[in-house]
């Protein structure tokens, strides 16, 4: 079938994957409409888990924006205010991380409108085709929902203790014969969350820290 191939272990959890599940069932059953609309409240909904991640790793920028948000949806603010603030977020601190984001994003948006209200001219509904649908659900998949949350962007200060702690780990063992746990910590909690455009950007801090680390 169509979709076989993508990996439904880049959702951390298991109402992600219900949700996009649902999504691909839409689809199948040629509900294009339904799908494409789906798609977009899932986006948000996946954007939105990725700022909690941010704010809960000690991203300032999130932990702000996601206290915004929180509170905004207990003075029952517009959905559609919600919606556009949390992309307004991603565009702005974390452009890097996405191929082509804002115009995707922004297409997937106009897109869902379309499908979801009437045409002001006719009163006829908008379909989506075949094609359509399925070019939005693979882009969105490629590169937004199989895209680990942002990993911080001020990394100095959150990497500047890990780097003192892991210092002394290594200045205790023999010449070249790093231990393999540092390794693992280091990948998963750095090196897999970053993409190549953020690893570069990032090189100038780890440069910093060996100038300045012992």
């Amino acid at each position: 079938m169509l979709f076989d191939e993508m990996d439904m272990r880049v959702f951390d959890n298991v109402d992600s994957r219900a949700y996009f599940e649902e999504i691909l069932q839409s689809y199948y059953c040629k509900n294009y409409r339904a799908s494409v609309v789906l798609l977009y409240s899932f986006v948000i909904y996946d954007l939105f888990i990725k700022l909690q991640s941010m704010a809960a790793e000690g991203d300032r920028k999130a932990k702000k924006m996601l206290d915004e948000i929180n509170q905004m949806i207990s003075d029952d603010e517009k959905y559609s205010k919600v919606e556009n603030e949390i992309i307004e977020f991603f565009i702005k601190n974390c452009g890097m991380y996405f191929n082509r984001f804002t115009e995707d994003i922004q297409y997937l948006k106009n897109c869902r409108n379309k499908c979801a209200h009437l045409k002001v001219n006719d009163n006829s509904l908008y379909i989506p085709n075949d094609y359509h649908a399925r070019m939005l659900i693979c882009s969105m998949y490629d590169n937004v929902l199989s895209v680990k949350a942002p990993f911080i962007m001020d990394l100095f200060s959150f990497v500047e203790n890990d780097v003192e702690a892991y210092s002394q780990k290594i200045l205790s063992v023999p010449e070249n014969s790093i231990d393999e746990s540092i390794i693992t910590n280091i990948k998963n909690k750095y090196l897999e969350r970053m993409t190549y455009d953020s690893l570069k950007k990032s090189y100038k801090t780890f440069i910093r820290l060996l100038l300045v680390s012992e």
